[in-house]
């Protein structure tokens, strides 16, 4: 490196880790919420119904897909809300 090119390089600004922290800290509260992922006993729980029923509607094409993983088996609780908001009403 030359000289001339030394001059031309400036110092690099170095953030200190309590200024890391706390812009850190910040970008995590600017973050939306995320979606939450119920198993089925949770959705039981939600939908006020049985675990078996949950099964049931499942089978029967009633509920919405759930996302799967290994054996692991989970449904997105705004695709359950929506769902839940156009499904028809017994009496209506």
């Amino acid at each position: 490196m030359t000289q001339a090119n030394r001059a031309v390089i400036s110092p690099l600004n170095v953030m200190g880790i309590d200024e890391w922290k706390s812009r850190l800290r910040h970008s995590k509260a600017d973050l939306p919420l995320t979606d939450r992922l119920l198993s089925a006993n949770a959705l039981a729980d939600k939908l006020g119904v049985s675990r078996s029923t949950i099964y049931r509607w499942l089978n029967d094409g009633t509920l919405p897909e759930p996302k799967r993983k290994g054996r692991t088996v989970r449904w997105s609780e705004n695709e359950i809300d929506k769902w839940w908001d156009n499904a028809p009403k017994d009496g209506a």
